[in-house]
């Protein structure tokens, strides 16, 4: 999924090329976006320590007085750090906007095989229609990046030599 976002990123910057864009992640997720050029900052939530730890980030969410929230999980800890940080009919709160994830539709297709979507979407392009409408009439990029550090570079180079995979195209899929 990160790596998907990637692409409302790249996106956001080009629709707000003078915004600052924090992307908050869980610690596990944060070094795989550390080198995007397209994020200022990253709060790192660490999930182990709890509700101290979720009240650091509501804390840093509540100061940095955001114009625009982009939901991108609709997890419940999401929705509970939005309410906590902007409060649920505060008028000084920004504009939030929340992904919507087809769940009874996708949940009907795979319990049933009954398929309500009337057209697919990629999930690349359900986290860009977040700010689709705040761009106008400038065209999504749904493509994804990765900007791997050097040293990350070396590694894969390594790993792949170590495969013999080196002169050969290589396909990852993702689950």
């Amino acid at each position: 999924d990160i790596i998907l976002l990637s692409s409302l990123f790249k996106e956001i910057k080009k629709c707000f090329p003078k915004a600052d864009v924090d992307f908050l992640t869980s610690t596990t997720f944060s070094q795989v976006c550390s080198n995007n050029p397209h994020i200022n900052r990253i709060l790192a939530l660490d999930r182990k320590n709890g509700s101290r730890e979720l009240n650091r980030i509501i804390d840093e969410v509540r100061q940095s007085k955001y114009d625009l929230v982009l939901d991108a999980h609709q997890s419940l800890r999401s929705r509970l750090l939005l309410i906590k940080s902007f409060g649920i009919l505060k008028r000084q709160k920004p504009n939030i906007e929340r992904i919507n994830k087809r769940s009874l539709k996708r949940n009907l297709l795979l319990a049933t095989k009954i398929n309500l979507f009337k057209s697919a979407i990629s999930q690349r392009q359900a986290y860009c229609k977040l700010i689709e409408k705040y761009c106008g009439d400038i065209k999504i990029d749904f493509s994804t990046e990765l900007f791997p550090t050097e040293e990350d570079s070396n590694k894969i180079a390594q790993y792949m030599a170590k495969l013999a995979l080196k002169q050969k195209k290589v396909v990852a899929i993702g689950p």
